[in-house]
């Protein structure tokens, strides 16, 4: 028979473990989202990009004069209201022009100065924050092109770290469940090895583990898979540009991208299913504690 304190090494082990994978799972999902949030400061439908491009429309159709029409077309005349408001807005236009012809020329152009300056600056917080990404606390600086390697080779090590604490974690787990069947009471270590759990739910009589507080964590599991898919699907749309300013460069990115995206996925999905095996682990430990609580009652 196995006694409480000798069980409380292996209820250590696993807690330790447990805890190992979850901050590696914290990591892989800050990871996730600096790597969305710098993708997402660079396409096309971003805030900065937005106003630089409303920007320089009201700078090329003159929609800070207030004299101007809008076009014709109807969408079109949506977008020039837009820029005109901008530049209301945004303090660029004030309230009322002179009504001297030389007096509203000079303010016009000088409207047209500061326009021009507004775009300038923007373009440079564009190029010079935006373009280039910094790692937070390492200080090291790179292209945002090379986002996708960068962030691919990232989530590998810390998928790989992750698979193994899982797999660590689903060992520590089976060799205490079978220490605690030496126990005077299994049960009670039952009840002390669920309540280390965060992200893993087991059964038990008061819960019935409901699928939607389940799904969560396997969200998390699978962040880095699609950040890597948005991040190659911008970087494929842009291919363009990328063969034009450097061809060897651009076929290394693509095809390193595909390939670190293959093996991800393929440690996402073992991941995914240790995580399946952990939930089978103590769903079948539940069952066996159940029967054997319902026999001992019979025999009672």
């Amino acid at each position: 028979m196995l006694d409480q304190d000798t069980f409380g090494s292996y209820l250590e082990a696993v807690t330790i473990s447990a805890k190992r994978a979850r901050t590696i799972l914290m990591l892989i999902a800050t990871a996730s989202i600096l790597a969305l949030t710098a993708l997402w400061n660079i396409i096309p439908t971003s805030w900065l990009s937005g106003e630089i491009k409303l920007a320089r429309y009201a700078h090329a159709n003159n929609a800070y004069d207030p004299a101007t029409p809008p076009p014709p077309d109807k969408n079109d005349a949506a977008v020039f209201n837009r820029a005109r408001l901008y530049c209301k807005n945004t303090g660029l236009v004030p309230r009322t022009l002179s009504t001297n012809t030389a007096a509203r020329s000079a303010e016009l152009m000088e409207i047209r100065e500061r326009l021009q300056a507004k775009i300038d600056e923007l373009r440079k917080t564009q190029r010079e924050k935006f373009n280039f990404v910094t790692i937070p606390f390492f200080g090291v600086t790179f292209d945002v092109n090379d986002l996708g390697l960068t962030s691919g080779i990232a989530f590998s090590v810390l998928l790989m770290m992750y698979r193994y604490s899982r797999a660590r974690e689903l060992a520590n787990l089976r060799l205490a469940f079978a220490a605690a069947k030496r126990t005077k009471e299994p049960s009670a270590c039952y009840d002390l090895l669920s309540m280390n759990q965060v992200f893993d739910i087991p059964p038990a009589e008061d819960n019935q583990r409901p699928v939607i507080w389940r799904v969560p964590p396997r969200i998390l599991d699978i962040m880095p898979i699609i950040a890597q898919i948005l991040i190659l699907y911008a970087d494929y749309r842009s291919k363009g540009i990328a063969f034009i300013i450097s061809p060897i460069n651009a076929y290394i990115s693509l095809g390193t991208n595909i390939a670190l995206l293959l093996i991800n996925t393929a440690l996402t999905a073992s991941c995914l299913l240790i995580a399946r095996t952990v939930d089978a682990e103590w769903a079948r430990e539940f069952k066996k504690w159940k029967q054997k609580q319902e026999s001992e009652t019979i025999s009672e």
